[in-house]
């Protein structure tokens, strides 16, 4: 199974599992691509680029720059992923609007025969409104594909996510907490709609 990290910070390396990953240049905005529709006093630009494993799609996240970060890398939250194919002529977005910060996100890894991770058979992201990252705030569960096609909702009002796997029969397993709950719940990974949620009550220590 696995464990949650913070996402919503990210930075930009030079190599990362034999994918490449670059950063727009910070320094040179005007520049670069446009972000159609975004605020520009929102400080919203490209961060890392990576390709999507086995496929010759790419993704491109649209962060908002920290000021207090240092030259030569680039760090901030996470607004969107962008994903561009050589099939379209036109990239597409995961989400609808820059509204929302990725809080938190952990992939769906299967494990190969020699017990290393695979490609990822998906993602699942808590999606939280921009200005709201108290620690009682709560958002969006979202699952969705490699490439962004097929997005998702798992549930609604959830405070963190805890955990991803894969069971053995195919499906996603995630664990999250909602109204001071523990939610499991599945996910069938052909059609990535929920099959079942299950809430748990907590029995007192003895």
């Amino acid at each position: 199974m696995t464990s949650r990290p913070a996402v919503a910070m990210v930075a930009c390396m030079g190599m990362a599992m034999m994918t490449a990953v670059s950063c727009s240049n910070r320094a040179e905005p005007a520049l670069a691509p446009p972000i159609a529709g975004a605020d520009v006093q929102q400080g919203l630009v490209w961060g890392g680029a990576t390709q999507v494993a086995g496929t010759r799609v790419m993704r491109v996240d649209l962060i908002r720059e920290r000021s207090d970060f240092s030259s030569g890398s680039l760090s901030g939250e996470v607004r969107n992923i962008l994903f561009l194919d050589p099939a379209d002529k036109a990239g597409h977005w995961l989400l609808p609007d820059n509204r929302h910060f990725f809080s938190e996100s952990l992939p769906f890894s299967p494990k190969r025969n020699d017990g290393e991770d695979s490609r990822p058979a998906g993602t699942v992201a808590l999606v939280k409104t921009v200005g709201d990252d108290s620690a009682a705030s709560t958002g969006r569960l979202l699952v969705f594909d490699a490439v962004g096609r097929i997005v998702e909702p798992v549930a609604d009002n959830v405070r963190r996510l805890n955990a991803a796997s894969i069971s053995p029969s195919g499906e996603f397993v995630i664990l999250f907490e909602r109204n001071r709950q523990f939610v499991i719940a599945v996910v069938d990974q052909s059609t990535f709609k929920v099959k079942q949620q299950q809430p748990f009550d907590i029995p007192a220590l003895n």
